[in-house]
């Protein structure tokens, strides 16, 4: 369960997150309104995508942070699939955006260079880069897919505006086709940041296996404990961000109820201390060997 003192921390992340955007946004686009570079606007409006979606982050995560009552025993976190769902739509739509404006200026190759162009291009990879290593580490220590997403999607706007300052090079030297082209390439690494994270999201939503590496963990948990004779029906699925375990326990038919209580209760706390896994159930049943003698 997330405490208050965690809750802070994530509402501090996606304010900060919120004012770099913003800011990014800016120092791109002005450029742009006094001089002309399809892939620098494209880049400014991938900035004010992921804008949008950090003001949709901090409105959602204000509903998952809430603590568990009777109508969500389990709490809200269960709601972060639905906001990093809803990330990728917000990126999806601005790589159409810009995918239009590029094809538009490939028709119509317009340019008129500015030394900020570069400073302002170099500011935002830089930016993306730190913000990237940032989310991501705050987002596994605090355990936010919602965090982690835009981790992923900073370290993907990097290469966008990499590929932006490539654009504006060549236009800078004559090939002014090229700034739109590059403009049109920034696109695909919005696209592609949209699908990862939306086929992520999606499969926490209609309950998809985790991977094997998590499987791998809790059978090696039963496979350390004596007690354990055998194990079936291990079956694993992700409830909203995390993972619900399932499976049925061979023990010995002469341990007590204590006994197999305790075993019970140690296996339980010893899965739920893995990262991904939220609940567990365990089926236990005697050794059907020794019902056979």
């Amino acid at each position: 369960m997330v405490n208050v003192e965690t809750r802070g921390k994530i509402r501090y992340i996606v304010i900060t997150l919120i004012l770099i955007n913003l800011g990014l946004f800016l120092v791109k686009w002005i450029p742009s309104v006094f001089f002309r570079s399809v892939s620098l606007e494209a880049d400014a409006f991938n900035s004010f995508g992921d804008f949008v979606y950090s003001i949709l982050f901090l409105l959602g995560l204000e509903w998952a942070l809430k603590p568990k009552d009777k109508s969500h025993p389990h709490g809200h976190e269960r709601i972060e699939p639905f906001l990093s769902l809803s990330v990728a739509v917000a990126i999806f739509a601005t790589g159409v955006y810009v995918v239009r404006h590029a094809i538009v200026g490939i028709y119509d190759p317009v340019f008129s260079f500015s030394p900020f162009f570069i400073v302002s291009l170099v500011i935002s990879a830089s930016a993306k880069v730190w913000l990237s290593f940032f989310l991501r580490r705050k987002g596994e220590e605090m355990d936010s897919t919602a965090l982690i997403s835009s981790g992923r999607d900073a370290r993907t706007d990097v290469l966008a505006s990499l590929t932006a300052l490539t654009g504006v090079f060549f236009a800078r030297f004559g090939v002014v086709l090229l700034d739109s082209v590059f403009g049109l390439v920034v696109s695909i690494w919005i696209f592609k940041t949209a699908y990862e994270i939306g086929k992520e999201s999606f499969g926490y939503l209609i309950g998809a296996a985790p991977s094997d590496e998590v499987v791998k963990e809790v059978e090696d948990i039963l496979k350390s404990n004596d007690l354990v004779i055998s194990y079936h029906d291990l079956e694993a699925h992700y409830v909203g961000p995390k993972v619900h375990i399932s499976l049925s326990l061979h023990l010995p038919p002469d341990l007590d109820f204590d006994q197999v209580h305790r075993v019970e209760e140690s296996l339980k706390d010893e899965i739920k201390n893995l990262d991904e896994v939220d609940s567990i159930y365990i089926h236990m049943e005697p050794d059907p060997l020794r019902d056979e003698d």
